[in-house]
C-alpha cells in the first residue's frame, strides 16, 4: 500500500487524487477521460478455473475468473481507502475531497438534500474506527455495522437524487421505486447511459446479487437482514469496501456532470 499512497501524493491536483482512487485514464480515449476500474467487462469463460466445478455460484457473465478479478480489484481499492484513513498526511484532506465533489454534484442537479452533510456524519462515525489501534476490538463492531449500513444508505441517496434529476422533465419518480436494486439495474436505461451496463453489473455484484443465479456478495442485504454474516465480518475493512464502492459512484457522477458540456 505504501507504493500506491506515494503515487497518490505525487499528484498536485486533489481532484486527480480523488478520481484516481477508483478511476483511471481511458486507454482509448482522450487523456482527460477518466474511466472506472469497475467498468471492465467480463471476458467470459477463459481460464482453467472457469472450466472446473466450484461451489461458488457463477454464470456466463460472472465467471469464476471475472469474480476473481473483481475480488482483487476490491481488495486493492478497499486497502487503499483503509491505508488513507491511517495516513497522517492524506487523511486530513481526504474527507474534504468528498465534500467538494458532493457539493459540485448537488449544485449541478439542484439537489435539495444535503449530500455533503452525510459525509460529515460518516466521518464522525468513522473516527473511533480510524483512530483505533485494534481493528478487531469488540467495541468497534457495532460502529462498523452502523457505518456500513449508513454508507449503503448514502449510496442509495446520491444515486436516487441523481436519477430524479435525470427524469425531472419526463416523469415523476416516487421515492419508494428508486431503490438501490432498481437504480443499479441494467434495465434502468437512464443509469446505463451514465454508467454503462458492465459498470452497473459490477457494482451490483458487490452490493446486491445479479442475474437468475443470484451471483454476488450481497453486502447490503446481508447487513440489513443479518443473513450470512457474523461478528467476525464486522471490521474496518468491511467499511472500507463499502466506502470504496461509494467513492466509485461519487467519482462517476462527478465526472459525468463535469464533462457533459465540454469535450474531453
Amino acid at each position: 500500500m505504501g507504493e500506491i499512497l506515494n503515487e497518490l501524493k505525487k499528484y498536485s491536483s486533489w481532484t486527480v487524487q480523488m478520481l484516481s482512487l477508483t478511476h483511471a485514464i481511458g486507454k482509448e480515449d482522450s487523456i482527460s477521460n477518466w474511466v472506472s476500474r469497475l467498468a471492465v467487462p467480463s471476458k467470459g469463460k477463459q481460464d482453467f478455473i472457469d472450466l472446473v466445478s466450484c461451489n461458488i455460484s457463477s454464470d456466463d457473465y460472472f465467471t469464476h475468473s471475472h469474480q476473481n478479478w473483481l475480488r482483487i480489484n476490491m481488495s486493492v481499492g478497499a486497502a487503499t481507502i483503509h491505508a488513507i484513513w491511517h495516513d497522517k498526511e492524506l487523511y486530513p484532506n481526504f474527507i474534504q475531497w468528498y465534500v467538494s465533489f458532493l457539493s459540485f454534484i448537488s449544485e449541478q442537479i439542484d439537489c435539495t438534500e444535503n449530500l455533503e452533510e452525510d459525509i460529515q456524519i460518516l466521518t464522525a462515525m468513522l473516527q473511533p474506527v480510524v483512530l483505533s489501534d485494534d481493528e478487531d476490538k469488540e467495541a468497534l463492531k457495532p460502529l462498523c455495522y452502523g457505518a456500513g449500513m449508513f454508507i449503503c444508505a448514502m449510496m442509495e441517496k446520491v444515486l436516487r437524487s441523481f436519477y430524479i434529476y435525470l427524469l425531472k422533465n419526463k416523469i415523476y419518480v416516487p421515492l419508494t421505486s428508486a431503490t438501490l436494486g432498481a437504480l443499479l439495474s441494467c434495465q434502468n436505461q437512464e443509469m446505463v447511459d451514465v454508467f454503462g451496463k458492465d459498470h452497473l453489473k459490477n457494482i451490483a455484484y458487490f452490493i446486491n446479487t445479479v442475474g437468475d443465479k443470484k451471483v454476488g456478495w450481497n453486502i447490503r442485504n446481508s447487513l440489513a437482514h443479518w443473513i450470512g454474516m457474523n461478528a467476525t465480518n464486522l471490521n474496518s475493512m468491511l467499511v472500507a469496501q463499502l466506502f470504496y464502492l461509494y467513492t466509485d459512484i461519487v467519482n462517476t457522477l462527478f465526472w459525468y456532470l463535469y464533462t457533459r458540456d465540454i469535450d474531453v
